[in-house]
């Protein structure tokens, strides 16, 4: 099962295609939530990009980004499986709370 992130994503793609984004940026990752993730799970920025099949200097430059991390769908489509497969769940914002990332049971 795909998680919503992932969801998301495809969600985003098909709204880009209709002209329709508005509403859509509280389901992507931003670079803080990378960041934490990557620390939550133990992994480096290399292993990320092993396990994400992207380059390190994509790794680094998502990571750098300012909010919202930015890349092509396929790119960030990697980046979220990979995160998903090292047993990361990413947290949405809430009216109450803000984003964040834990850890699959």
């Amino acid at each position: 099962m795909k998680n919503d992130i992932y969801v998301s994503y495809i969600t985003i793609l098909e709204q880009f295609f209709h002209g329709n984004c508005v509403g859509y940026v509280s389901h992507v990752i931003t670079a803080a939530q990378l960041r934490a993730a990557r620390a939550l799970a133990q992994i480096d920025q290399r292993d990320l990009a092993k396990m994400s099949g992207l380059s390190l200097p994509t790794i680094q430059r998502m990571e750098a980004s300012d909010g919202v991390v930015r890349g092509n769908v396929d790119s960030l489509m990697k980046l979220i499986s990979a995160l998903d497969a090292a047993g990361i769940i990413l947290i949405g914002a809430d009216g109450t709370a803000g984003r964040g990332v834990r850890l699959k049971r």
